[in-house]
């Protein structure tokens, strides 16, 4: 179950995101928190899924972050900080497109986790073009 102490903004201060973040994250008490390792496109059978496809690594591993939040009994809504790793910058367009598909079924209220993302040399295994981490508070 989402937690009341959790709350997700962005300072009027500041210009309003242009994709699907927010600025920052609040957690009004200490709960506990879930810290998740760096999730790829393999699916449970431990196939890589989407060799050269960004848009079919970005579900598959928004598919996997959503194994490892349920195990703790958590969902995407407990999460208060997300990094992205592509190793393409080509490939933004596609990650953008397809988070943005999956945040309308995981965040319909429009209160989007910040996100960092990065561009990054090389992931493993070396056809994985995408990875996202995740910390989640209870």
């Amino acid at each position: 179950m989402p937690s009341a102490n959790i709350r997700m903004f962005n300072p009027k201060t500041l210009p309003k995101p242009s994709h699907h973040w927010s600025n920052g994250a609040e957690v009004t008490h200490p709960q506990r928190m879930v810290f998740t390792a760096g999730q790829g496109a393999t699916n449970a059978d431990g196939v890589f899924v989407g060799k050269g496809d960004a848009d079919a690594q970005v579900r598959q591993v928004f598919k996997n972050m959503e194994a490892v939040l349920a195990d703790c009994g958590m969902t995407f809504k407990n999460v208060v900080k997300f990094t992205a790793y592509l190793v393409n910058a080509d490939d933004i367009p596609a990650f953008t497109l397809a988070r943005q598909a999956i945040y309308r079924e995981i965040y319909p209220d429009d209160q989007y986790p910040p996100t960092t993302l990065l561009v990054v040399g090389r992931l493993r295994p070396p056809d994985l073009l995408f990875e996202l981490d995740a910390i989640a508070v209870d």
